[in-house]
């Protein structure tokens, strides 16, 4: 009992004591708790949530903790309160939600006196009630202040008011909103916006910035980080997003802040100049281990500074990793560059050295002398030097010289443009190791940028190519493709360029890798901007005045859409181009929805294909009219090349028989041919082989049809297309990935007989074959038409529709396209037989490889084009020679254009342009009537002189026929077919006889 009466009174003296501690800390710390934060604070929280708060910080206070985490029931609000001060306080709160979706936030520190942080977050947005009274007075009087505005304007001001929630309408009065919406109407494209304000605070400048689209998480992290990075000290910061109704957001960020020694921030110091260029950039690149580069209380090395590593990165290891591929990973080449941040520092100066505008004695291209230039440039590289000798570890070594080759081969970059979205670089090939690619192409560019990398390359000046999006499915495959991709590009444009031997332009491709999850749109948006502000120039002929030129000549690049470029993209490629002022806005890309001729629609490469087809089943000795033959098809019903050729042969041959199909959702096969109307039911609806009716398979237990959704399924489909169980005449790969048929696995095209299952490949898909897997097959018997010659008829048709955009108004071609496009087919098959007439003609005297023929008929081709190309440069103002000129620009266009707009296609075609037509439609002729080595084997050195002799004997030899045809003569049209295979080369070998 007393022991009880004991405990009962120390229970009631610690009692009394603890709440008069609780008492004494209420009393002192409540009135403080309402007067630390600013104003705003007190006003926009409800006072529910700053019962809490206080409750929060005297449990703090009380047990002497730092910080404490408080958040909602359902997780979309979570507040971050702490006591003591820390520098990297709002840091360490922000980063601890990197990886939530910010929609919202207010932070607010004390202003002095003991320290104290309240920051709240919002992970959800809560829908804005348009019917509340309150709300729909403040929505009327917003529209009343901007009823003034131009229409288009008030449209996209409408688009905000609809994207606002509930929260927004609860913190900001109509004048903060009609602010707001002013403030967003200033951005244009992508870019950032920025205010300082000096009044509305009287101890702290009000930063204000606006932007669309940043990163979905990290991006306020990355904002405070520069802040904090330059010493910014916040004191309250505001974060509203606005979602719009076309998959746009707006990000509204006000902070309030003075510098280090307590000061105001103005708009010429220093300070806001690096944090602007600085809070632009962060928004275009991806944190990794080189933003710990970024430090201010060391050495600069600005955001933009390490971006620049990132990139230097990406392309040192494209190609150390194809010398040594584990040693060269990525993570390990990151790692030099932060590891030696001394040489890492001097290859950035390096890079500034020779590309900030700003210095003093830039270039010539800039309009004053570069001798200031180079001096620096020579000093800094020494040193650079000096520290790369001392380097003990050849990985270091290698990653630090592969970096500075990179900078020395970099003749222009978008670097220093304040708006850029993406980084890109025109690039000297002589950066590639010659024993490695033994071809080099006249040029290319290398993007990178937030969530991608890229190349375009091009063999020829003048070029045109597809653009392909490569979609990572996860990190793995991103890794895969990433070693390989500048390879695939290289690979693809060089056969490009033995492809578009019929027409001006030369070839190219480029490449975009995406990373896994990041956002298509905005990708292609960057790397095509940064190309055009490589591509743009003024009156004068001069690119940005930011950029310093070590190429000094325009460049005209020509784009087409490859895989994953769709119709919005495309539109979006050329509207861009226009707003953007480049010269050749409708030619930049091809295939245009509606004013361009859609490869798709109109089949196009597949009418090519077809011709080849057709060679095929000659030289086999099918007629495919009366007879059946067998065809096994790589890529779908659903599918450009594969699609419209399944068209083509259904409706052309009745008895063909299409036994197996694969695609990327499945395959399907049937031993007696799968179902010719349900084929077209799948091509007319573009649907993939998968949804073929299982029903409509004849009656045999091998027939099927599978998902590639299952790994087994996945695994019919793969050995599908390699298979040895399905014999066919034909082997079309009209899609599919490159290099599937390799030297690895061309045996497995071999039956148990060790005899070819196909008897003919006509490759319809770019490099679905490496070339000694085709030397394999061609010496099993197998007659392969390559890429390069049987898939030729999209670019020839891709060639005619820049010719177009050249010369026509929208409106005007549209008037004649349905014609045009007749034609142009007409064209490209007629180029297509040409070529199939000379290689199979080759095959059979000389016996050589289809493969090496073919490559042979374009190599001969080009390098004619080139010498050409050289002399009607210099010869095309002979007045003697003009109108032969004239006359070969107009025979090279459609009927409808000549007919129509005859004028124009000597105005209005660049003269470059006109030069590669001329050259190459001279080529291609003699090549293709002449055959192989014809000009060779006259051992006449001259060769312009030559051609100039032969075109005369054209002419005459064409008068001849008209007048032999005309005439009554017996066996006229003998005669003429004898004169139109041989009369030109013996005219031509007697007249430079007699000139000799």
């Amino acid at each position: 009992m007393e022991t009880n009466i004991k405990n009962n009174k120390l229970i009631e003296e610690v009692s009394d004591q603890v709440k008069n501690n609780l008492m004494q800390a209420i009393e002192k710390i409540t009135p403080w708790f309402f007067s630390a934060l600013h104003t705003f604070y007190y006003q926009m929280t409800p006072k529910d949530e700053q019962i809490e708060h206080l409750h929060t910080v005297l449990s703090l206070k009380q047990t002497n903790v730092p910080a404490a985490t408080l958040q909602s029931a359902d997780g979309s609000k979570i507040t971050y309160i702490s006591v003591r001060s820390q520098a990297n306080e709002l840091l360490e709160a922000l980063n601890s939600l990197s990886d939530s979706n910010i929609r919202g936030a207010t932070m607010h520190t004390s202003r002095e006196g003991d320290y104290l942080a309240v920051h709240t977050f919002f992970t959800e947005t809560s829908a804005l009630d348009k019917n509340d009274p309150k709300n729909a007075e403040t929505l009327t009087q917003v529209r009343e202040l901007l009823s003034d505005m131009p229409e288009e304007k008030k449209l996209r001001a409408e688009k905000f008011i609809n994207g606002l929630d509930s929260q927004y309408l609860k913190r900001y009065d109509t004048p903060r909103l009609h602010a707001h919406i002013q403030f967003f109407m200033e951005i244009e494209d992508y870019e950032t916006v920025f205010s300082l304000n000096n009044e509305r605070d009287e101890q702290y400048t009000r930063i204000s910035l606006c932007t669309i689209n940043p990163p979905a998480t990290g991006y306020l992290y990355q904002v405070a980080k520069i802040f904090h990075l330059h010493d910014v000290k916040i004191n309250r910061m505001y974060v509203n997003i606005v979602e719009l109704d076309d998959n746009e957001e707006v990000v509204f960020i006000t902070a309030y802040g003075q510098d280090k020694d307590g000061n105001k921030i103005t708009e010429d110091s220093v300070l806001w100049q690096r944090m602007r260029l600085a809070i632009k950039a962060v928004k275009w690149v991806m944190e990794d281990e080189l933003s710990n580069l970024a430090k201010v209380d060391e050495k600069v090395f600005s955001v933009r500074k390490a971006n620049l590593i990132r990139a230097t990165a990406v392309f040192v290891h494209q190609f150390l990793s194809k010398l040594e591929k584990e040693r060269y990973t990525y993570e390990v080449i990151k790692k030099s560059f932060l590891r030696h941040e001394n040489i890492t520092e001097l290859l950035t100066d390096y890079f500034y050295t020779k590309f900030n505008p700003t210095t003093k004695d830039v270039c010539p291209h800039c309009g004053t002398s570069s001798d200031q230039r180079a001096v620096d440039m020579k000093r800094i590289r020494t040193q650079l030097k000096e520290h790369m000798r001392q380097l003990m570890h050849f990985i270091d070594k290698g990653v630090f010289n592969a970096a500075l080759k990179f900078i020395d081969n970099i003749l222009k970059t978008n670097y220093f443009i304040e708006d850029s979205i993406g980084l890109a670089f025109r690039m000297d090939p002589e950066v590639l190791d010659s024993s490695v690619y033994e071809a080099k192409p006249f040029g290319f560019f290398f993007f990178f940028g937030r969530g991608y990398k890229g190349y375009h390359i091009r063999f020829e000046d003048m070029s045109r190519g597809g653009l392909r999006l490569v979609r990572s499915r996860d990190s793995e495959h991103y890794d895969l493709e990433s070693t390989r991709v500048f390879d695939e590009v290289y690979g693809l444009s060089s056969a490009q360029q033995l492809k578009n031997k019929d027409i001006p332009e030369g070839g190219s491709k480029g490449i975009l890798l995406l990373q896994p999850g990041v956002e298509v749109k905005q990708s292609v948006e960057c790397a095509i901007d940064s190309l055009l502000d490589l591509l743009i120039t003024n009156e004068k002929g001069n690119l940005h005045p930011r950029i310093v030129d070590y190429y000094g000549k325009e460049e005209i690049i020509y784009l087409g859409p490859d895989e994953n470029v769709t119709d919005d993209r495309i539109n979006w490629i050329v509207q861009r181009a226009k707003n953007r002022n480049y010269k050749y806005p409708n030619a930049f890309m091809s295939s245009k929805p509606g004013v361009g001729i859609n490869h798709k629609q109109y089949g196009v490469t597949s009418h090519g294909v077809n011709v080849y087809v057709e060679a095929c089943l000659e030289y086999l000795k099918i007629d495919p009219l009366t007879e059946p033959f067998t065809v096994r098809m790589i890529g779908g019903p659903d599918g450009d090349v594969a699609g419209n050729e399944l068209k083509i042969l259904i409706n052309s041959y009745p008895q063909v028989k299409i036994v197996a199909i694969s695609d990327g959702g499945g395959a399907a096969y049937d031993v007696k041919g799968l179902n010719h109307k349900e084929l077209l039911r799948l091509v007319d609806e573009s649907k993939s082989i998968i949804e073929f009716k299982p029903s409509l398979l004849s009656k045999n237990s091998q027939n099927f049809v599978v998902s590639a959704n299952t790994i087994d399924g996945r695994q019919i489909r793969d050995e599908l297309q390699v298979s040895n169980r399905i014999k066919t005449d034909l082997l079309i790969p009209a899609g599919g990935r490159p290099n599937t048929i390799n030297i690895d696995n061309w045996q497995m095209s071999l039956d148990e007989n060790n005899v070819p299952v196909f008897n003919a490949v006509v490759e319809g898909a770019n490099l679905y074959l490496t070339n000694d897997a085709r030397y394999k097959l061609e010496e099993m018997g197998v007659v392969v038409i390559k890429d390069s010659s049987a898939n030729k008829g999209g670019v020839i048709c891709s060639s005619y529709e820049i010719i177009a955009s050249l010369i026509l108004s929208e409106e005007e071609f549209l008037d004649i396209k349905a014609q045009y496009v007749v034609e142009v087919v007409d064209i490209l098959e007629e180029k297509a037989r040409k070529e199939s007439k000379l290689l199979f003609r080759e095959y059979k005297m000389k016996k050589k490889p289809l493969t090496t023929l073919s490559a042979e008929i374009s190599v001969e081709i080009n390098e004619l084009t080139d010498i050409l190309k050289a002399y009607i440069r210099k010869d095309i103002e002979n007045s003697d020679k003009i109108e032969r000129y004239h006359r070969l620009l107009k025979s090279h266009c459609p009927a409808i254009l000549v007919e129509k707009y005859s004028d124009r296609i000597i105005e209005n075609i660049p003269r470059e342009h006109q030069l590669s037509i001329l050259a190459s439609q001279i080529a291609s002729h003699i090549v293709y009537r002449e055959g192989l080595g014809w000009v060779k084997s006259l051992n006449y050195n001259n060769i312009p002189e030559l051609v100039d002799v032969y075109l005369d004997q054209d002419l005459l030899v064409i008068d001849y026929i008209h007048k032999i045809l005309a005439s009554d003569l017996p066996g006229k049209e003998v005669i003429a077919k004898i004169l139109d295979r041989n009369a030109r080369k013996e005219l031509t070998r007697e007249a430079l006889h007699e000139t000799e």
